[in-house]
């Protein structure tokens, strides 16, 4: 079995385009870096993205949310088997600081949730953050907790950020809508997560990853102490 010490969890949160997965990929040159899968991967939706975006816009999103959140509960609560070792790329020797990451971590889903939810425009906000919590939130906020180290938070109040986000690449309406609903969510709604690291989406890129590196680093000073 591995040392635990040496392995953190790292879920990395914020509107799709925000720039999670860049600051994921910069990491594994300086880190060991395993990912979690991703919730397709689970076999609950289509594993072809086309077919998945279809797929959900052909069904109610109700049932479709239901077997999303779903999904990422299987998903994320793999991390606690992943962590005590038992994935084939954490049994292997390195000097680097081993990390588990999950690109699209709680709240990502809580948000995802959320988003399209609104966007179908049949449930009020307090129905779907109710929906949320059934599904979601009461079962896995005491996992997230105990099992991640750290959550990475890419976002802030949308009128500052948003608009630029959603410039960094050609979306659909119906993704711009989607975008727009999750950053309202990830801004109003309170997260009873215990360690959030906080950066913007529209910081120089570089600062963010300096942050995050130093405070990835400061886990380990914290482990020893």
């Amino acid at each position: 079995m591995v040392n635990n010490s040496l392995i953190y969890s790292i879920a990395f949160d914020g509107t799709d385009g925000s720039g999670k997965t860049s600051l994921i990929n910069k990491l594994s040159e300086n880190f060991f870096v395993v990912s979690l899968p991703r919730f397709y991967a689970m076999g609950a939706v289509p594993l072809d993205p086309l077919e998945r975006k279809n797929w959900f816009l052909s069904v109610s999103q109700k049932d479709a949310m239901k077997i999303y959140l779903t999904a990422h509960k299987h998903r994320l609560t793999t991390l606690k088997y992943f962590k005590e070792g038992l994935h084939y790329k954490l049994l292997e020797k390195t000097e680097k600081t081993k990390l588990l990451v999950a690109d699209r971590g709680y709240l990502s889903v809580e948000a995802f949730a959320y988003a399209a939810l609104k966007c179908e425009n049949e449930m009020s906000d307090k129905e779907i953050y109710d929906f949320i919590d059934v599904y979601f939130r009461n079962e896995m906020k005491d996992i997230v907790n105990s099992y991640f180290d750290l959550t990475v938070l890419l976002a802030g109040d949308p009128k500052e950020y948003l608009d630029k986000v959603i410039a960094r690449r050609n979306y659909e309406q119906h993704d711009i809508d989607l975008i727009k609903n999750q950053a309202e969510y990830l801004h109003k709604r309170n997260f009873p997560i215990k360690r959030i690291l906080k950066l913007s989406p529209i910081n120089d890129f570089n600062e963010n990853f300096n942050i995050l590196q130093k405070t990835i680093l400061s886990l380990g000073e914290k482990h020893c102490i």
